[in-house]
């Protein structure tokens, strides 16, 4: 019978077959989230999610990049308050997103601000 064997050792992957192993170095592309707001209808409910989302976001592991009005848009672009947020994988923006203090943070916004996310693999 021939045996292969997959092990993940850090950022290595190990695959061992019966004779012998063999080490494939691999990384989990970093993720970017874009947040355009395409409209907001209360700045103070605005303030108060940004208050409490900022800090749950960073202790969710998130590296803010940019964060305000464009200082030029193109083709569609609107002049929209956008923020990009760089994660170490998509499971991390999930477990941001989801996490205790976004959700509350969440909870402020009260619907005041209609936004578009995206997630894109960085390269």
């Amino acid at each position: 019978a021939y045996e292969i064997g997959v092990r993940l050792v850090g950022s290595e992957m190990c695959i061992r077959d019966s004779f012998r192993y063999i080490y494939v170095e691999f990384y989990m592309s970093k993720i970017l989230q874009v947040v355009i707001y395409k409209s907001i209808s209360d700045e103070e409910k605005l303030a108060a999610y940004a208050e409490l989302a900022g800090p749950a976001m960073k202790a969710a592991g998130a590296k803010f990049l940019a964060r305000g009005i464009p200082v030029a848009v193109r083709e569609e672009g609107q002049k929209t308050r956008t923020v990009v947020v760089e994660w170490e994988s998509i499971e991390a923006a999930n477990a941001g997103y989801n996490s205790d203090g976004y959700q509350e943070a969440l909870k402020k916004l009260d619907g005041s601000a209609v936004r578009e996310f995206r997630y894109v693999e960085m390269v």
